[in-house]
């Protein structure tokens, strides 16, 4: 995690502890799995950030195919 205004410079967090600080939108952020998953395979994930804003108040995306492998 990368977020400047609160002076958190790369550190990591679980998810749900972060959202609970309320934070801005944070300059960079790297969602990691927590287990890997049972058998190779090709995962897209959906991102959802919503905000109370003036402008954009909610995004949405999904990731490129990535293929996760099990080693």
């Amino acid at each position: 995690m990368l977020d400047i205004e609160k002076y958190i410079y790369y550190k990591k967090f679980d998810l749900k502890d972060y959202l609970l600080t309320k934070p801005t939108v944070p300059t960079e952020m790297i969602l990691t799995l927590k287990e890997p998953p049972l058998s190779n395979s090709v995962f897209e994930f959906t991102i959802k950030f919503h905000q109370n804003g003036k402008d954009n108040d909610y995004f949405e995306f999904i990731t490129n195919p990535i293929e996760i492998r099990v080693e």
